[in-house]
């Protein structure tokens, strides 16, 4: 599983192509377990109940349109490559892809592991794929990119390793497309069931995929008692015994062992010591005072 920090800090301003955004995005693969999930094929992604890639793919392709890396090839007219038919080959690169308008263009690309592989680009614009044997592959999955306005359209293809595919674009009347490639299982994440809602999953009931995740799945584990909200990574440390943090040590944050083998609360603490520098105050002051004169 990858996974990109920048992607959440940064706010994507993607550069456009006069493309539209309408639509709904497409699937992926998923597994449910009580332990690690394996990973799952793109179009299995209906089995989340949403039918979408997840963030981390889409969030990581509309990183690139917006920071690049950026390329620009022309495409060649009509369904056949030559010799000269540009290759979009490299991933993690938003392809600026220059097209003779109103009729099919070609490009090429050659896959280095097998799986499923998304294919973003625009919505008004078509794309077909032929394996080397002149083949059409079936679209697995398409929907509308919500929130990316540069790459507003997701196709999920079986590629095999390899092998040189061609990439149809069009026909369209536009003279400019965007596409981005990128591996569906790369974007994979695991996420836990968070029975009690409080925004963290348990490790027992987790499911590993690149899609959006079925209702009541979130991808912050480590919730060690998924039945009481109290109970989390984020929660603050009571002194009672528990451990409501989930580190492995109760009443670490909150507690300190008294004397008598009892715990003291940081509150009453703090009162402790709040009273003790008042008594220091008004011994010192007693001690400053000037005595007394008798009359």
């Amino acid at each position: 599983m990858y996974f990109f920090v920048g992607w959440f800090a940064l706010a994507v301003m993607p550069r456009t192509f006069g493309v539209s955004v309408s639509g709904r995005v497409i699937s992926v693969a998923v597994v449910m377990s009580t332990a690690l999930a394996s990973p799952a094929r793109a179009e299995d992604c209906s089995l989340t109940g949403v039918g979408e890639l997840g963030f981390a793919l889409v969030e990581h392709s509309c990183f690139h349109a917006e920071f690049g890396p950026f390329a620009e090839v022309t495409a060649t007219p009509g369904t056949t490559p030559t010799s000269g038919t540009p290759n979009i080959d490299p991933v993690h690169t938003y392809y600026g892809v220059t097209l003779t308008p109103d009729q099919p263009n070609v490009v090429t690309y050659q896959p280095v592991r097998t799986g499923t592989w998304a294919i973003f680009g625009a919505t008004d614009v078509p794309h077909r794929v032929f394996d080397s044997g002149g083949t059409e592959l079936p679209v697995l999955l398409t929907h509308v990119v919500a929130d990316c306005p540069a790459l507003p359209t997701v196709r999920v293809f079986s590629f095999t390793a390899q092998e040189r595919y061609t990439i149809v674009i069009g026909p369209t009347p536009s003279t400019l497309t965007p596409v981005v490639v990128e591996k569906v299982s790369d974007f994979e994440q695991l996420h836990g069931r968070d029975g009690d809602g409080d925004g963290f999953g348990g490790e027992d009931d987790t499911i590993s995929t690149a899609c959006v995740p079925p209702e009541g799945y979130v991808s912050d584990l480590g919730d060690c008692d998924d039945t009481n909200p109290a109970i989390h990574p984020n929660a603050e440390e009571v002194c009672d015994g528990m451990d409501q943090n989930c580190n492995g040590e109760p009443d670490d944050d909150a507690c300190e062992v008294g004397g008598g083998g009892g715990c003291t609360t940081a509150a009453s603490q703090d009162d402790r010591a709040l009273a003790a520098f008042g008594v220091m105050l008004v011994m010192l002051y007693r001690r400053r005072r000037p005595p007394r004169r008798e009359s």
